[in-house]
């Protein structure tokens, strides 16, 4: 068994064959500029390394406390152990990596479908603010 795979590069667009068993598999072209080798060659920027490096805090103490912490308490949190950062770019990247905090809704009691009312004696003896 040998597998092989041949590439030609040539200007503007590439072709690659990959053989198996001395039988073609499949033959794929590929387009391409200088400005796509020139992004695969590009290096990240600071900006870019130290985002991910807060992501991987953020995440961190997101998922620490349960996801229930948002944006200002991750903000704290990360000013406590200083890091110089600002509630907006917390919640940029908190949108980013897809985290929102979990908010428990108060309790409102439930309406009624009857009247409370209805079925109950007239202590009162008041008359009956419908007739």
């Amino acid at each position: 068994m040998t597998d092989l795979i041949g590439i030609d590069v040539s200007m503007g667009k590439s072709n690659v064959a990959v053989y198996h068993d001395h039988k073609c598999i499949g033959e794929y072209a590929c387009h391409h500029t200088k400005t796509g080798f020139q992004k695969l060659k590009k290096r990240p920027s600071k900006r870019e390394i130290e985002n991910e490096r807060l992501c991987r805090l953020i995440s961190g103490i997101y998922f620490e406390n349960k996801g229930i912490y948002g944006a200002p308490k991750i903000h704290y949190f990360l000013i406590s152990r200083d890091e110089h950062i600002s509630l907006k770019r917390v919640q940029k990247l908190m949108k980013t990596l897809g985290l929102r905090a979990i908010t428990v809704k108060k309790y409102q009691p439930s309406r009624f479908s009857k009247p409370i009312t209805e079925g109950r004696k007239n202590l009162l003896n008041k008359s009956d603010p419908k007739s």
